[in-house]
């Protein structure tokens, strides 16, 4: 069974996609980490995949690593690097 989890853009992958959110299916069987979720932003939105390597995935408001499990009723956010001044 798959389930749908909603993942707010920033920077760059927003200014990419022209929206604020973009969706994602996962396996709603399997036990989760973040960098499952990042493969799967890669995987169903090829044109950025190739920013999403540099990216972080912030659960609930918070950085994670590529380990950290998912608790898929939480709140996704893709940050892209920023640069500026």
């Amino acid at each position: 069974m798959k389930r749908s989890l909603e993942i707010e853009l920033f920077a760059g992958v927003r200014m990419t996609l022209g929206k604020q959110s973009l969706t994602i299916e996962v396996d709603d069987e399997q036990t989760l980490v973040a960098s499952d979720i990042l493969a799967a932003i890669a995987n169903q939105f090829p044109e950025i995949a190739d920013m999403v390597p540099a990216s972080r995935l912030a659960v609930d408001g918070a950085y994670v690593g590529h380990n950290h499990s998912i608790d898929v009723s939480s709140q996704f956010a893709l940050i892209p690097p920023v640069s500026g001044g």
